[in-house]
């Protein structure tokens, strides 16, 4: 993915049509320790989750994949989500999960109010030889809203192009980007792939998540 290719694109297409612009948020890995006091987080111990919050599967503690703080993606703090500060999303275990379907149980998506994330990390994460958490950076973005339209795998044109960087790409806000087909519908969040996350979507899968549930699709 490149970011400075989706900015080029969009900004072009958004100031040479009169198409309505959205706000996508890309995420990037950086690897980087996390800064004091961060909310967001990749892998390691999510902030604010307690005992009783954290879930299960099969009675045994899920694995954290991903919060994100809702403070840096204000377009998502929308209907249920209103009063949010941050979702966490866990999966039955990143390496042997079976999450490829809507409603899936092998995952699950924690909300976290400020009162949640004021009380801070768990001293000790429940599930074993978990990785460290890492930060990601995130990059706001306007993009043309028909850069969601499906039938421009067909195309050859600027908006071709942007919708298959978005494609390429981790981000929150917009609409899925489908690898396979429409399979579910609902109040999107984010979608992601493994090179955000190092975690097992099958054969160069992407997670997709929503309000209700989470799940990947793969080739």
């Amino acid at each position: 993915m490149s970011i400075e290719l989706i900015q080029q694109l969009a900004s072009e297409i958004l100031a040479t049509s009169a198409s309505k612009p959205t706000t996508l948020y890309l995420l990037e890995a950086t690897g980087a320790a996390l800064p004091p006091g961060s909310v967001a987080r990749l892998d390691g111990n999510p902030i604010g989750v307690s005992p009783d919050a954290w879930p299960e599967f099969n009675g045994k503690p899920m694995e954290h994949l991903i919060t994100v703080d809702l403070q840096a993606m204000p377009d998502l703090q929308t209907g249920a989500f209103a009063n949010t500060r941050a979702i966490a999303l866990f999966i039955s275990d990143r390496l042997m999960n079976e999450a490829y379907a809507p409603n899936t149980q092998e995952t699950a998506i924690v909300a976290l109010s400020q009162a949640d994330i004021d009380n801070g990390e768990l001293a000790h994460n429940p599930r074993e030889n978990t990785k460290a958490a890492s930060a990601y950076r995130v990059t706001a973005v306007q993009v043309p809203e028909s850069v969601f339209d499906e039938s421009l795998d067909e195309e050859e044109t600027p908006l071709a192009k942007l919708h298959d960087a978005v494609f390429t790409s981790s981000y929150a806000g917009g609409k899925p980007l489908w690898l396979q087909f429409d399979e579910h519908q609902g109040h999107f969040l984010w979608q992601f792939d493994e090179m955000l996350i190092e975690t097992n979507l099958g054969d160069a899968g992407v997670m997709y998540v929503f309000a209700d549930c989470a799940f990947w699709q793969c080739y």
